[in-house]
């Protein structure tokens, strides 16, 4: 059936043929080494399509797919969102050699079509720690124009992770933005990412009291997480003068922590 398949990807025909033999080649497991020369080659074509599912199979590859590395940033020049998407859907899967594809993804962050910055952001999402180097450039797009860009910006945030300081500045000041949908997703981000500080609970404790539900409840929730029931972070650490000279240990020592 492989065998079958790969004659229909190597043969000139209609892109709905490919598009449905790689569909089907997609189930096969394994999937031999010697059709990725092909799937390469059909990341030359036009149809949006058989180039997004020709990227997914290429991900099934893993590390061995590295070579198509080149062909996939020749994607890049398809102004299309959800071709944007595939690349990343397929090289977060190739390791550590997805690097090459970051640099794309940031200049698309400052496209002037919406849809490209969104779908940007989800891409470096998908990237994960690869694409923790761009984090302040992602962040940067919770002040767009667009209010949805701002949204789908502290969502890419929550999955990245990022603890960077100027991310959480960013994050803190899109706290007081007017539009509740960018309010409550970095609301949640911080909880997310998980870093307590006086600054970041201060900015957090008045949403509780805002008029939308969506904000309060992603506010509690990020209050309640594990990170903001420890101390801040600032005041984690214990000065030499404030340790305890002694504590109790074991069970020998108890009566002597009873006299103090």
């Amino acid at each position: 059936i492989v065998n079958a398949l790969h004659k229909f990807l190597q043969a000139k025909g209609h892109w709905m043929v490919k598009f449905a033999a790689l569909k089907s080649l997609q189930k096969m497991r394994p999937i031999p080494p010697e059709i990725l020369p092909t799937l390469i080659k059909l990341l030359e074509g036009k149809s949006p399509d058989v180039l997004c599912q020709t990227a997914k199979v290429i991900a099934l590859f893993g590390d061995k797919g590295a070579k198509a590395i080149p062909a996939l940033k020749k994607m890049f020049q398809y102004p299309l969102g959800h071709i944007v998407l595939c690349i990343a859907d397929a090289t977060r899967y190739l390791g550590t050699h997805a690097q090459a594809v970051i640099p794309e993804y940031a200049v698309l962050l400052t496209n002037q079509d919406i849809g490209l910055r969104k779908s940007a952001l989800r891409g470096l999402a998908a990237l994960g720690s690869l694409a923790h180097t761009k984090a302040e450039a992602m962040a940067s797009l919770l002040k767009d124009s667009d209010i949805l860009v701002r949204v789908v910006a502290a969502k890419a945030l929550g999955v990245l992770k990022s603890p960077n300081p100027k991310v959480l500045h960013a994050l803190r000041q899109a706290l007081r933005q007017q539009d509740h949908q960018v309010r409550t997703q970095s609301a949640k981000t911080l909880g997310l990412i998980g870093v307590h500080t006086k600054v970041i609970k201060e900015a957090l404790v008045p949403l509780l009291q805002a008029r939308e539900a969506s904000v309060r409840k992603a506010t509690a929730w990020t209050l309640a997480t594990k990170a903001f029931r420890l101390p801040p972070r600032t005041q984690r650490k214990e000065s030499p003068t404030s340790r305890p000279t002694s504590r109790p240990t074991s069970q020998p020592l108890k009566s002597t922590t009873r006299r103090e």
